[in-house]
């Protein structure tokens, strides 16, 4: 009894808090709506103009409060709630983002663009959440998802699992029922992140199966600014590419890490109009398959990555035949990353002289499993007068 009270106590503390707070915000709140818009406009006309990556922050700072006060605005609507209501939600709960209604992040609008038109919802939703005192509730949240503004995040199936119980009808035993355990994997880092700042996402483990994947994959879909994917696993499910990659709008960046075959190349080539977006392209492949099917399948991929730049793969695939058909295809391209390199330094020296004379002095070359010979691969380029080469 006394630990009830005390609860109606502290309520009715927050209520009376609550309350005085609106009383202010409504006061100005007239004023603060005629503002509103040109706020942003000030910033960068009457001041400094603003970078393009800190407009980006500031649009998508705008981008997760318009969501937040529109999904809280959805639940308060549904639930016809009222204020002691607001009470019952615990610091761990979460509203679900519908960000399928950012359009204009999916368009090719400028960063002005989608600043303005962010700003235009933001005074519709705002005066919904002004005029039913909600502002504590969406504020508490605000707080809590503009601390984790991370671009990168790493998720590993084989690390992150938790255990579920439920009870199922017993196929040995018709009529009685038993005790079922399974583990399922977690998505706790991918629910807890701020979906309008995430760029790059990095999935790892044993096996990638559509199974598995689908247990994440409203979380990875949320995304909406996700432009590189890293999909590092032992092994690939047959069709697992051709199902995620896809699906995950405007990737410019993927790559792949793993036992990859000519089958998964072969499943790659059957989606052209992801391939035609990319920018840069790991095919990682351990163990390396060495057969002509698969250097066949990689020179099919060339021919559909007309935009590429930046293109991965183990040094072991490389032959001649393969390296005319990218200099002949792939113009585009600004650098190379090999991985899994086998030989002296002097082979790969002659390799990037060569590639250099090919592009230009500006081409890239790294080794990003091997800093050591990477160094070393710079010393003897400088020694040789050689162009430099810079870690990509």
């Amino acid at each position: 009894m006394k630990n009830i009270l005390i609860r109606i106590k502290f309520c009715f503390i927050i209520l009376l808090i609550n309350t005085f707070l609106t009383h202010i915000s409504s006061a100005s709140h007239e004023e603060e709506d005629k503002g509103a818009s040109l706020t942003f406009k000030r910033n960068h006309q009457d001041k400094v103009q603003p970078t393009q990556l800190s407009l980006k922050a500031e649009v998508r700072t705008l981008a997760t409060e318009v969501a937040l006060k529109k999904a809280i605005k959805k639940w308060h609507e549904e639930s016809n709630s009222s204020s002691w209501s607001l009470f019952k939600w615990s610091r761990k709960s979460r509203f679900d983002f519908d960000t399928t209604h950012i359009e204009y992040v999916k368009s090719t609008k400028s960063l002005e663009d989608q600043q303005e038109e962010l700003i235009a919802e933001h005074q519709k939703v705002d005066k919904y959440i002004a005029d039913h005192h909600l502002d504590m509730l969406v504020y508490s949240y605000l707080n809590a998802l503009l601390s984790n503004t991370s671009s990168m995040i790493s998720y590993a199936f084989d690390d992150n699992h938790e255990k579920e119980t439920f009870i199922a009808p017993n196929t040995s035993l018709p009529g009685e029922l038993t005790l079922i355990e399974q583990t399922l994997p977690k998505a706790e880092t991918l629910k807890d992140a701020n979906p309008f700042f995430v760029e790059d996402l990095t999935l790892k483990g044993q096996t990638l199966t559509r199974e598995s994947y689908k247990k994440i994959e409203p979380q990875v879909l949320r995304l909406i600014y996700l432009t590189g994917l890293t999909l590092e696993f032992n092994q690939f499910e047959a069709g697992v590419l051709k199902y995620i990659l896809p699906r995950i709008l405007h990737l410019k960046r993927v790559s792949l890490k793993g036992n990859l075959t000519s089958l998964h190349l072969n499943e790659l080539s059957k989606i052209p109009p992801f391939l035609a977006n990319l920018e840069e392209l790991d095919l990682f492949s351990l163990p390396q398959e060495e057969t002509p099917t698969y250097s066949q399948k990689l020179m099919d991929i060339f021919e559909l990555v007309p935009n590429l730049k930046v293109l991965g793969l183990s040094f072991s695939h490389i032959n001649q035949e393969i390296d005319l058909r990218i200099q002949n295809r792939l113009r585009n391209l600004v650098g190379m990353r090999f991985q899994n390199f086998q030989g002296t330094s002097q082979t790969l020296q002659e390799y990037v002289e060569g590639i250099q004379f090919a592009y230009d002095s500006k081409f890239k070359v790294d080794l990003p499993d091997n800093p050591i010979l990477m160094r070393l691969l710079e010393h003897q380029l400088r020694t040789s007068r050689i162009f430099p080469v810079e870690s990509a």
